[in-house]
């Protein structure tokens, strides 16, 4: 029984792990596009997927 709750634990902190990460992308995504002269909406959103595919993949 024992190590069901340290599956679900290790569960849960790499979910949240990867929920703060993308977070931070997502707060980080404007001042990505100021500093790529050029970015369009589209771009900072393929950026946000594509970090979001590596980390889930992880």
């Amino acid at each position: 029984m024992q190590y069901k709750w340290r599956a679900l634990s290790n569960t849960t902190v790499s979910t949240l792990m990867a929920s703060i990460d993308s977070n931070i992308v997502l707060i980080a995504l404007p001042t990505i596009g100021r500093q790529l002269p050029g970015t369009s909406a589209t771009d900072l959103l393929w950026i946000l997927l594509g970090y979001s595919i590596i980390t889930a993949t992880l």
